[in-house]
């Protein structure tokens, strides 16, 4: 499915994404930093709109393979 998302709004999305990491702090103590090559930021304005992007396919690509798909929130 296409949202007709290009260009420099593409770009925008890519640059949101990109170059993240997180770190966790327990027991007084921080972790490493690790990068972050999948997901979205948690309370993010454009987490529910790339959500519906991941999501928008995937039960053509079940139906696809003659299965079927069943989704909750």
């Amino acid at each position: 499915m296409s949202y007709g998302v290009s260009d420099t709004a593409l770009k925008f999305i890519g640059s949101y994404l990109d170059g993240r990491s997180q770190q966790i702090f327990f027991r007084n103590e921080y972790s490493n930093k690790e990068k972050l090559l999948t997901g979205v930021p948690q309370g993010s304005v454009l987490g529910p709109f790339l959500f519906l992007v991941y999501t928008a396919d995937v039960f053509d690509i079940i139906e696809r393979y003659d299965m079927k798909g069943f989704a909750y929130a």
